[in-house]
């Protein structure tokens, strides 16, 4: 059936390129007719004996102007008769005109267009008893005599006359040896000889091989001549048929006629000849054809169905492969890394070193699995892109905070930066930009041994005129060689062997990146100077939302208009973008390069009566750290005023107990987030007393998460203790169960108010639960949230659980920020309240971030 309806289609495909081919030369020959017939062409005449002459009255006659005429007349021709002194050759070379009636084929005449030839002249000589021997003189006349005695006389001396009897006349009284005349002149000649010639003896005989083919010509500079000499010349076998050349050579006394006819059988012949030749070779080839094609049919259907066989099997095994291995290794690594990261904030430094192994060996072991699983589907041709609508600044930060500890333990600098003219939301797919900002900045802190690793976004108008996000990520490390730079983005390769043994990798993470950044309407680069640092540039595309977006900064930024604020950083980078940011929120910053420059500048400050309200503090400076200048200030009575915010590098070491110790609760690791910043200058702030006008003071108040009901399905032993660890620390209450049907009876028993739901479960499974608990909710009315929390993360597992009536999904391995995103967005009670302002008096003057 299939080879069938793939005949049938070849037949319609084969029908109507014939059909499209056949209006193709219908329309050009259509345009062509239609040109040549709206065309005036200009045709040259001489006096040229035998074929054409000028009459008493100046006007062209002869036989090969009448045959001339009367073909382009049958073909639609035009013709303006213009008399020529110059000759042939000039007429057309020079483009004087833009046809000749009547010209010979000779090898010097390659400047200008003859047509297949339409009348022959044979050529004789004429003597006294011996012809001319080289260096003797030959009497001919002019043009293309002179012609014929170079080509088939060499040697002799020749001697131009204008008419025949000049040339006869010239042997007649031995000026020349002999004479050499065109066939049609030279019988009449013989019978109407000079008065001279009287009693002398002569005779003649044909040229051998001197036999001049003419055809009409036409100008080079011209095509529709070349076309129109053509249609001329066609139209001659049919002026032969209708007698119409035989009454032009009975009144002229000439034999076009018979020269038409045998050059017509002569092209005939030569054509049929061709024809029987090429037809036999095609239906040689045409039977050899068939038999080998029927033979490659009957081999390439048994092999295409055994291809096709073996596909599907290999297809079927391949995707149950990729999806047990994902469901199968993220299951325990679920609980590897969760676990470690909850037992990482509990006390004990040996259970500390041993439990941070566990971690950076299951972080590795999860990269290096991405990356296997990545490469398949590229190599499959399975990778996709999903655009949907995300805010890019909120992706960023979040990618920037991933990478934040790793890069603070190499006590590196790690910035980001966005350009004020990107948009704040976008159309593109979140999942695979934080995959390959990852990849690179990961690659960066991995080869940067001190300095700092900077990552901008900027709109980028390219010269396609496409607006593109283009994304650097700059790092002060070792740089990479000229040599390896051409082959670093594709499979397998890395930057240098020795490095590779100290820092291991898959070598896939640049060519996925690579081939994501494609799919993505984008390209990769990257600049590189060894000893000083590399730089990896990708573009990518993207669209931005129809609906509304929210506003760049909160309203509350507004309150800010006039602040002093000092910067204290010893980071240049750093210090340019916390400028480029308060500057944004109005506000008025300077900048100190370390502790005791910031101190100095916050006493010249309060000295002037303009004393700085509120300092941004790096905690890790060499010199003087964060720490020394908070203590520092604590000890001076008139700094109670000056709100002091710091900027840890630390979440989980020493810097954030120390922070503890100094009543420091709360603080945010760097690179920080620009609303972070924001929210924790106006918190701190209202706690304060800012005096932006006399009189205001401000405080913010908040309430903490609600705390929520949730039923907990999920077979697996270590990862209930790890979503059950994660939720009660969050305040929730939590119920678990073994299966899908222990989730429905226990929904069904209970007040839940919301449901973490487990896919793959012994009995029912979590599509089936979802399944059996909306068919019940639709007699109440009433709908709880669900949400997938699995190890399915296989492309099109999220809308496979969308589709079975869950409302989100999360994919194992799971971690406290994406559990509490996951509340915040499909729970109404998990959204904190919105922060308030009233009056409060100077509180404790310092908070870290």
């Amino acid at each position: 059936m299939a080879e069938h309806r793939f005949a049938k289609r070849r037949a319609v495909l084969f029908a109507a390129g014939v059909l499209t081919l056949a209006a193709v030369v219908g329309l050009r020959r259509w345009y062509v007719e239609r040109e040549l017939g709206c065309h005036v062409f200009r045709i040259g005449f001489e006096n040229s004996m035998v074929s054409q002459f000028v009459d008493r009255g100046g006007k062209p006659a002869g036989p090969a102007i009448e045959i001339v005429s009367a073909a382009a007349r049958r073909a639609g021709i035009h013709l303006q008769w213009v008399q020529v002194t110059k000759g042939v050759d000039r007429a057309l070379t020079e483009g004087l005109v833009d046809l000749w009636p009547l010209v010979g084929r000779f090898p010097d005449r390659a400047r200008m267009y003859i047509s297949l030839p339409w009348r022959t002249q044979q050529y004789w000589t004429v003597s006294r008893g011996e012809h001319a021997k080289p260096g003797e003189a030959v009497a001919v006349l002019s043009s293309n005599g002179e012609r014929i005695a170079h080509q088939f006389l060499p040697g002799r001396t020749v001697l131009v006359r204008k008419t025949v009897a000049e040339v006869m006349a010239s042997v007649c009284v031995q000026q020349a040896k002999s004479a050499l005349l065109p066939e049609g002149p030279m019988l009449p000649a013989f019978n109407v000889r000079p008065s001279m010639c009287a009693g002398v003896e002569l005779s003649s005989e044909a040229l051998p091989g001197a036999i001049i083919y003419s055809g009409t010509g036409a100008t080079l500079k011209s095509a529709w001549a070349r076309r129109a000499a053509d249609r001329i010349r066609a139209q001659m076998p049919s002026l032969v048929m209708d007698r119409t050349v035989a009454e032009i050579d009975r009144r002229w006394s000439v034999v076009s006629a018979n020269e038409l006819v045998i050059i017509q059988e002569f092209e005939r012949s030569r054509r049929q000849n061709y024809l029987l030749m090429g037809g036999v070779v095609v239906l040689t080839l045409l039977v050899f054809g068939f038999v080998w094609q029927n033979w490659r049919i009957r081999q390439a259907r048994r092999s295409a169905e055994e291809a096709r066989e073996e596909a599907e099997r290999a297809t079927a095994a391949k995707s149950e492969f990729l999806a047990n291995m994902s469901h199968e290794i993220r299951t325990p690594m679920n609980g590897i890394i969760g676990m470690a990261e909850l037992a990482m904030a509990a006390e004990g430094s040996e259970q500390r070193e041993f439990l941070s192994l566990v971690r950076s060996s299951a972080d590795s072991l999860l990269v290096i699995l991405n990356d296997i699983l990545d490469y398949s589907k590229i190599q499959a041709g399975k990778i996709a892109i999903d655009a949907v609508r995300f805010v890019l600044p909120e992706l960023l930060s979040d990618t920037m905070k991933a990478m934040a500890v790793p890069a603070h333990n190499k006590y590196l600098e790690l910035t980001y930066e966005i350009g004020e003219d990107v948009p704040k939301e976008v159309i593109a797919d979140p999942v695979r930009l934080r995959q390959v900002l990852l990849n690179l900045t990961g690659n960066a802190v991995k080869f940067t041994q001190k300095g700092e690793i900077a990552i901008s976004v900027l709109l980028d108008q390219e010269s396609d005129g496409v607006a593109r996000l283009h994304f650097t990520v700059a790092d002060t490390g070792v740089g990479i060689a000229p040599e390896k730079q051409v082959r670093l983005f594709q499979p397998f390769e890395q930057a240098d062997s020795s490095i590779t043994r100290q820092h291991g990798g898959t070598g896939l993470g640049l060519a996925i990146s690579s081939r994501i950044v494609q799919l993505m309407g984008g390209r990769i680069w990257m600049e590189s100077t060894p000893g000083v640092g590399s730089t990896f540039h990708f573009t990518i595309g993207f669209s931005t939302p129809a609906g509304p977006v929210g506003p760049t900064e909160p309203a509350a930024a507004s309150e800010l208009q006039g602040l002093p604020v000092l910067i204290i950083d010893d980071n240049a980078t750093n210090r340019r973008i916390l400028e480029v940011l308060t500057r944004r929120w109005r506000m008025e910053p300077e900048s100190a390069v370390s502790g005791p420059e910031g101190i100095e500048r916050l006493h010249n400050a309060a000295a002037a009566g303009r004393p700085f309200h509120l300092v941004l503090l790096d905690e890790r400076m060499p010199g003087m750290s964060g720490f020394e200048v908070v203590e520092r200030l604590r000890a001076e009575p008139h700094s109670c005023k000056t709100i002091i915010l710091m900027l840890s590098s630390d979440d989980q070491g020493p810097g954030s107990r120390r922070c503890r110790e100094m009543g420091l609760e709360q603080y945010l690791t760097k690179p920080v987030r620009p609303d972070e910043l924001l929210d924790s200058i106006l918190k701190a702030l209202a706690k304060g007393s800012f005096e932006a006008e006399p009189g205001t003071q401000r405080a913010v108040s908040s309430s903490p998460e609600k705390a929520l009901r949730i039923l907990l399905a999920e077979d697996h032993p270590v990862n209930q203790k790890l979503a059950v660890t994660i939720l009660t620390k969050m305040g929730h209450s939590v119920t678990v169960v073994n299966n899908g049907a222990e989730a429905v009876n226990r929904w069904a028993e209970g007040a839940f108010d919301l449901i973490f739901m487990d896919l793959q479960m012994p009995d029912v499974d979590g599509l089936e639960a979802t399944r059996r608990i909306r068919e019940q909710e639709r007699f109440t009315g009433a709908h709880i949230p669900i949400i997938a929390m699995t190890a399915h993360a296989m492309r099109g597992d999220n809308e496979r659980c969308l589709a079975g009536g869950m409302d989100g999904h999360l994919p194992k391995p799971i971690s406290q920020r994406d559990v509490r995103q996951a509340i915040l967005r499909h729970s109404a009670g998990g959204k904190p309240d919105t922060p308030t302002f009233s009056k409060a008096p100077c509180p404790s003057p310092t908070v870290s971030l």
